[in-house]
Order: C-alpha cells, then sequence, then structure tokens
C-alpha cells in the first residue's frame, strides 16, 4: 500500500519512507519506521545484552559451586578446575571482543566483552580469595600464576589495540593487582588460630589502598589516542581498584572485626593526594574537592577506637593523629602547586590539632591548658608600677619607629621637585 500526499512529496512504502525535495528532484531514503516489536530487536541489536546475561549467569553459577562444594581446610583439588574454566571464559571474552574490534568494526561490543573480562580477572566470584581458606602456601601459588595470567590477558588486549602504556600506568596495574590478589592471604596469615584479625592490620589495609590512589593522579599515561584510549586506566586500574575495596569491607565481615569509619579516611586522602596531580581538571575544581576531601577525611577520623590506637617510642598514634599528618603534607604540597593562603591555613590547623592530642578531647583539654597557661603569663607581664609602663613605651617607641621606616623604605626613591623651590 502506498499514500502519497500532493504538497509534501513523502511516501510510505513498506516501513521506509522517501522524501522529495521539490518535483523532479531524486528521492532522499529515510530510515524506516519503527513498527510493533521492531524497538525491541533493535535494542537488543544495538545494545547486545546477551554478552552481560552471560556474566550474570557464569557469576551466578559459580557462587553456587562454591556453596555447593564446601570445600574444607586443605582441599584445593576442587578448586583448581574452576579456576582453569574461568580463565578459559576470560580467554573466550579477549578472544571475541578483539574479534569483534579488529575484525568487524564493533567497538561497543568490543568494549563490552572487554570490560566483563575485567570484572573477572579483578577475582569477581571470590573463587581465588577461596583457595585461602583452603591453604595460605598454595593460595599464594595459585594465586601468583593468575597475576602473571592477568598480565598476560592485558598485555594482548593492549597489543592488538595498539594501545602504548607507559612503565608507571604498568606498575600501578601490577600493583594493584599483586595487592589484590594477595591480600587474603596476607590477612590470613596474620590472623589467629581462632580467626581473630588485628583491626590495626585491616586499617593499615586501606592506607595501603589509599597510597594506591594517591600514586594513581602522579603516574604518566602511554602516548596514545583514538576511542580506547582510556581502556586501559578505566579497565585494569580503576576496576581493580574498586575491587580492592569491596574486598576490604568484606574483611570486616569475614574476620568479625567492626568497620570504623575511620577506615574511609585514607581513601579520601588519597583521592585528595591524586587530584594534585590531575592536569586536565580545572585547578580551581580539584582544589575546592581536596579541601572537601581532607575535611571529609578528618570527620571520619573524629572517633579514636581503641583497637585502632597505638603508643610507638612514648608517642600515641590513632586514626585522628595519623590522618591529619597526612592531611597536613597533602595540604602543604597543594599550598605550592595552586599558591592558595587557605591550604597553609589547613595545614597549619592539622598541625596544631595533631600535636594537640591524639583523640579529639585530649586535643581539647591541652589547648584549654595551653590557653590557661598563656593567660597567666600574659597576667604576669602586665606592669603594675609606673616605672614598668614608661619602660614599655620607651621599648614600643623604638618598635614602632622600626615599624616606620620599613613602610618608608618600601616606598621607594621619589622625585625632588619640592627640595629644587
Amino acid at each position: 500500500m502506498s499514500q502519497t500526499e500532493a504538497m509534501g512529496g513523502v511516501d510510505y512504502e513498506d516501513g521506509a519512507v522517501t522524501q522529495v525535495s521539490g518535483e523532479g528532484a531524486p528521492p532522499i531514503e529515510l530510515p524506516p519506521t519503527s513498527r510493533g516489536g521492531g524497538s525491541f530487536w533493535r535494542f537488543i541489536n544495538d545494545r547486545n545484552p546477551i554478552f552481560l546475561l552471560s556474566a550474570i549467569c557464569m557469576f551466578a553459577g559459580y557462587r553456587m559451586i562454591l556453596g555447593a562444594m564446601n570445600t574444607p581446610p586443605g582441599d584445593v583439588g576442587g578448586l583448581v578446575p574452576l579456576i582453569a574454566v574461568l580463565n578459559l571464559y576470560e580467554v573466550a571474552l579477549i578472544s571475541l571482543g578483539l574479534v569483534l574490534i579488529r575484525r568487524r568494526g564493533l567497538f561497543r561490543d568490543g568494549w563490552i566483552l572487554l570490560a566483563v573480562e575485567a570484572l573477572f580477572l579483578v577475582d569477581l566470584t571470590n573463587l581465588q580469595s577461596e583457595v585461602y581458606a583452603a591453604s595460605v602456601r598454595q593460595g599464594l601459588m595459585l594465586n601468583g600464576v593468575c597475576l602473571v595470567l592477568a598480565l598476560i590477558k592485558i598485555g594482548v588486549v593492549v597489543r592488538m589495540l595498539r594501545l602504548r602504556l607507559s612503565l608507571g600506568e604498568w606498575g600501578l596495574i601490577g600493583a594493584g593487582l599483586a595487592m589484590l590478589f594477595g591480600m587474603q592471604g596476607a590477612f590470613k596469615a596474620l590472623a589467629t588460630k581462632e580467626g581473630e584479625l588485628d583491626a590495626r592490620v585491616l586499617y593499615g589495609a586501606w592506607w595501603a589502598a589509599g597510597a594506591l590512589a594517591a600514586v594513581a593522579g602522579f603516574v604518566g599515561r602511554g602516548d596514545r589516542t583514538g576511542r580506547f584510549m582510556a581502556l586501559p586506566r578505566r579497565l585494569y586500574i580503576l576496576i581493580p581498584f574498586a575491587s580492592l575495596i569491596v574486598h576490604l569491607c568484606g574483611a570486616n565481615r569475614v574476620y568479625e572485626t567492626h568497620f570504623h569509619p575511620a577506615n574511609i579516611a585514607p581513601v579520601l586522602l588519597g583521592i585528595a593526594a591524586a587530584l594534585s596531580g590531575v592536569r586536565w581538571l580545572p585547578w580551581t575544581f580539584a582544589a575546592k574537592m581536596q579541601m572537601v576531601l581532607i575535611a571529609g577525611a578528618g570527620l571520619m577520623s573524629l572517633q579514636t577506637p581503641r583497637d585502632l590506637t597505638w603508643v610507638t617510642s612514648g608517642i600515641w598514634f590513632s586514626p585522628l593523629r595519623v590522618t591529619l599528618m597526612a592531611a597536613m603534607m597533602i595540604a602543604l604540597w597543594s599550598a605550592i602547586r595552586y599558591r592558595q593562603w587557605a591550604f597553609v591555613f589547613a595545614a597549619g590547623g592539622c598541625a596544631v590539632v595533631a600535636v594537640l592530642g591524639h583523640t579529639a578531647g585530649q586535643a581539647r583539654q591541652t589547648f584549654i591548658a595551653m590557653l590557661e597557661r598563656i593567660g597567666e603569663f600574659t597576667r604576669a607581664m602586665i606592669p603594675t608600677t609606673p616605672m614598668g609602663w614608661g619602660i614599655i613605651a620607651v621599648v614600643t617607641s623604638f618598635i614602632l619607629l622600626g615599624l616606620g621606616a620599613v613602610v618608608s623604605l618600601r616606598k621607594g626613591v621619589e622625585g625632588d621637585g619640592d627640595l629644587r623651590g
């Protein structure tokens, strides 16, 4: 069936639209109009959610298998085949993704596949962490092999997509994956026979994660262009870091250790430090965000739990004092870079509070005691006799004379027109 408008020169036939701009002009083909269920198939064709469904099925299947296996201590034999199958799945994801990108030019589908593979690369299923529950020694061996395989997979993707990574980026990727794969083994080795872990060990791991975030801001990017230029940092630096934070949060539940808000402070400070090395953000925005992050880290550390406090060489350390010391260094660095007095004042405030005490209560008490001593000293210095006031007046005259000289000398040399008259 065909319908033509007398004035419009528009024909509708079989869902296609043909527009005629004038009498005798050649037709211009427009996209076909949508009909009924066509939008669903267009969504499938454009977004291809089947890849995501495949990843969800793999994740759910592995979690159910691990729950059903209930691996006893020392038995790793059942976990090795699962790790092998998962690595085979990752190889299939990488291969298909690279074929779609290099051979077919389907960049969106290829990006989805590589992103899904990156999620499994960072132990999304907790399968590699499960090995440590059976044996720390065997867990370190298997995770070491998985770390090498992960770097090889990343190298293949980078090479096939002709992406250049700087030496610093490779080091950051390796450090992040090494910490991710070895963290649970370190926790298991440091835990007691009853399965208890010192809260300060977890707190130290949070500081390591914060340091990793800080370094990421100063690592130079390799010389690369194109639509995949951001792929290495997004998939192999950002995703492993997010997975590391998730694993750290889960460690409190595994070892039945209370989660303290102070654990978040190192990550906030790490991000604040990283902003100092970011060049593509406006410096005004980066500076404001740094102030917000530093303040947030301080607020997170106000509560000082006993299990996160320790003494070294007679000096007490706590999350508040350590956070303030790190915030002071970040503020000083930002003051040098941005040349803003606000960071100087922030650094000074952090230093003063850190010196006053390792807890908010002790810092407040020390500050009040200092004010009382200053008041006593001031009252003792106020003269009570005419002789005393006279001495102060003479000393003040010399001080004012010196200040006046400084002001005059800063004016420079003026003309001598008045003297000629």
